[in-house]
């Protein structure tokens, strides 16, 4: 499963609540800790390249979804060892799924809409308008399941790769909005990987999670260190101070894309963090 936040999950019978911490990161201290962490991904990032060059195999590429919106700046080093392998050969999944978050010459762009196997998210990046309007059609009849565990959200959320198809792939502010359509959902399911009672889970949580994985230079107050303060709570807990969270993060959308939301999450984890023992 493709984890796009810290949420713990550990096979233990202690729990505690997250919300008795009175340790949390200040805003200061989360853009220091972003700028870290963006140093240090673009380190990685340069390494996976040059074992892409020297190896040949790219699925270290798409190994880290924070990789997607920087692998533009390396298009023109790394795209013509990438086509060579587009189809038919081993890994030519992985080098078309890298090759449609490039800059690429219109032959390379003709070349992959031509292709019949190309990926739905890698069409549309491309251009494809057919394969962009199946995308927002589905993720909105997805936005209307009754999505019950973390089991179902995997299988039809990130198994068909909605928040990388339309957020990076994509890319376009029309997608965007689309995709952000989802933080209004009130939707909520069950963490089936913990212990039980089973904790909840609002599906504005791990979208909003996407969205911080996904886009570049995010504002500290969407970054998960920030938001750890309301990560576990108990029914009726949250109070003023996570209303005033959600009418900034609808703000802050409103002003980066112009997008009206109604937040109405009732909150991001309900129940107990699982501890790890040693």
């Amino acid at each position: 499963m493709i984890c796009l936040l810290s949420i713990i999950v550990a096979m233990t019978y202690n729990y505690s609540l997250a919300q008795s911490y009175s340790n949390y990161y200040s805003l200061e201290q989360v853009d220091s800790l972003l700028q870290r962490i963006n140093s240090i991904k673009s380190a990685r990032l340069q390494e996976d390249i040059k074992y892409f060059l020297d190896t040949g195999k790219s699925f270290k590429l798409l190994a880290d979804v924070r990789y997607y919106q920087r692998l533009r700046d390396y298009s023109q080093l790394i795209r013509d060892s990438l086509f060579e392998c587009y189809k038919k050969c081993k890994g030519s999944e992985n080098n078309r799924r890298v090759l449609g978050l490039l800059d690429l010459p219109q032959y390379m762009i003709d070349s992959l809409l031509n292709y019949k196997y190309t990926e739905l998210e890698v069409r549309a990046g491309l251009g494809d308008t057919i394969a962009e309007q199946k995308i927002i059609e589905d993720y909105r009849r997805f936005l209307t399941l009754d999505v019950k565990t973390d089991r179902d959200l995997y299988k039809e959320l990130y198994r068909k790769k909605f928040p990388e198809a339309l957020l990076a792939y994509i890319g376009s502010e029309k997608a965007v909005k689309v995709f952000l359509e989802g933080l209004n959902s009130t939707t909520v399911f069950e963490d089936s990987y913990g212990q039980e009672p089973y904790n909840k889970i609002s599906l504005f949580y791990y979208l909003l999670g996407s969205y911080s994985s996904l886009m570049p230079d995010i504002p500290p107050i969407i970054s998960h260190f920030y938001l750890q303060r309301f990560l576990y709570s108990e029914e009726g807990s949250l109070g003023e101070e996570y209303q005033l969270w959600l009418r900034k993060l609808e703000e802050y959308f409103y002003e980066k894309h112009g997008v009206k939301l109604h937040i109405r999450a009732p909150y991001l984890i309900q129940g107990y963090e699982y501890i790890m023992e040693h």
